[in-house]
This record gives C-alpha cells, structure tokens and sequence, in this order.
C-alpha cells in the first residue's frame, strides 16, 4: 500500500507499518553495527 507522508510517497506494509527507504535502511544498519561495536568491538574478519 502507498501513500503520502510527510508530502513524499512512501509505501507502508499491509498492517500500516511504514516500510523504510533504502537511505533509511541504511542509516538504521549502520547505527545498529555503532551500537554492537561499542558493546562487543569489531566484527571478526573472514
């Protein structure tokens, strides 16, 4: 389902969760790995 928030389109899921823009996803990831570095230091390399 789409709609406009905040005067942009965006798309929501069926329960009207609003589905994040890759931009967003992005941003959210990289603070997620901030937030386990600080907590657990650097993921191991392969």
């Amino acid at each position: 389902m789409s709609r406009i928030h905040q005067q942009q389109l965006r798309f929501f899921s069926v329960d009207g969760q609003l589905i994040p823009t890759p931009e967003e996803a992005a941003a959210e990831a990289e603070a997620l790995l901030t937030r386990y570095r600080e907590r657990f230091g650097e993921l191991p390399q392969s």
